[in-house]
């Protein structure tokens, strides 16, 4: 094995646990998203953590796509948002509603 291919390699390694490592993480931050967004909707009278997110167009289709893909269930919907949702609740302007 020449000492490029031994290289990329390692470099190939590392990339995999960081991305590994990355994942676990993003699980993690999910769950407490919805613990901490599960909190403030049960302050507001709400029945679902996601119903009060702001309602727009993009967000309303993640969540029906996701619940129909969880078996029409609400519980555990989270699994199945894509990361793109979570990019959009957590722009600037929902930082006073939310957070």
């Amino acid at each position: 094995m020449s000492l490029d291919t031994h290289l990329i390699e390692t470099q190939l390694r590392k990339y995999a646990i960081l991305y590994f490592m990355l994942g676990l993480i993003e699980k993690e931050l999910r769950k407490r998203v919805v613990i901490t967004l599960s909190s403030l909707a049960h302050r507001k009278g709400c029945a679902t953590w996601f119903s009060i997110l702001p309602q727009t167009k993009l967000l309303k289709k993640s969540i029906q796509k996701a619940v129909r893909r969880n078996g029409n269930r609400i519980e555990g919907v989270e699994e199945y948002l894509p990361f793109g949702f979570w990019q959009r609740i957590f722009i600037g302007s929902n930082y006073i509603s939310l957070w």
